[in-house]
């Protein structure tokens, strides 16, 4: 995973119940193809995922008319929009540069469940700046058909005080790097990572940058998210089944896999009602000072 998605979100077996907040007519957060849930996953060098058990997890391609270079993830959250984080787009030149691959299994070679999407509108969110507030939204332009290998994860209901309790069990996903070498090779298939969610001022306490409370801290024994996971998803299942989407993966260690330095994660439950008012909002016109100023901001 772009920031090394060695722990493989795990299963949330605590009584949290998150009502779905994405509008998909509860299609959202229930894959038809159950994931494997190993508590010996890891995505530094990790368990591959079970191909369509996590089917709102997307890549990023870029430069796809010159053989494409895989460099993010993201997460589906309805028929048109994909969150993902603020650094994975921060310098794109173009929105034509890149493609969003749907229902991808493995990363080099086209699956046959896989679909390729075109981006409309990227949106950053305006206070965006390096690892803060690290969070971004993708107008695909035609919306998805949702399959058994595409559907949408659900929201978390909007907060700007709750959290989730420390040592909660999440899963992270993605196919970044599997050994702590940087010139080493990114995955060729998805991989998932069981981790848990740290105290706020346990993880401060690891950190030289300063934690906000819209970051997410999740601890590792054995591994972690490494490059390439970047805007991945860390999602909980609740008591009835549905997974939801508690962050977006901003950053992690330094060197993948050093257990010293926490997993950080934008926190999507304070940022849900950004999410909303975005998708709201069709024309350039009501998109103007919404999001963080690029050359990307107006739709075709």
């Amino acid at each position: 995973l772009a920031v090394m998605l060695s722990a493989t979100l795990c299963l949330v077996v605590g009584a949290l119940m998150a009502k779905s907040t994405s509008g998909s007519q509860g299609v959202c957060g229930r894959p038809p193809i159950p994931p494997a849930l190993d508590d010996g996953d890891r995505i530094l060098g990790g368990s591959e995922a079970v191909p369509g058990s996590w089917p709102w997890q997307v890549g990023f391609l870029e430069h796809p008319l010159l053989g494409g270079e895989f460099f993010c993830s993201g997460v589906l959250i309805d028929d048109q929009h994909v969150v993902t984080a603020s650094h994975c787009v921060r310098y794109l030149e173009s929105k034509a540069l890149f493609n969003v691959h749907l229902g991808s299994h493995q990363r080099e070679s086209r699956d046959q469940t896989e679909v390729v999407a075109k981006v409309a509108h990227i949106c950053e969110h305006r206070l965006s700046y390096r690892t803060y507030n690290d969070i971004a939204i993708l107008r695909l332009k035609k919306k998805v058909i949702f399959n058994d290998f595409i559907r949408p994860v659900c929201l978390p209901e909007p907060s700007l005080d709750e959290d989730l309790p420390a040592n909660t069990t999440v899963y992270a996903t993605g196919w970044g790097k599997t050994t702590s070498d940087m010139e080493g090779p990114l995955s060729d298939v998805l991989k998932q990572l069981q981790t848990e969610t740290m105290d706020h001022d346990e993880c401060q306490g690891y950190l030289k940058l300063k934690l906000l409370d819209s970051m997410l801290c999740t601890r590792h024994s054995y591994g972690s998210t490494c490059h390439g996971d970047s805007g991945g998803p860390l999602v909980r299942q609740t008591a009835d089944g549905a997974w939801v989407l508690e962050g977006v993966l901003a950053g992690g260690p330094p060197v993948c896999g050093v257990t010293s330095t926490p997993m950080r994660f934008t926190k999507v439950s304070r940022f849900v009602r950004w999410i909303q008012d975005y998708r709201s909002r069709k024309t350039p016109a009501a998109l103007e000072n919404f999001c963080k100023p690029r050359a990307l901001e107006s739709d075709d």
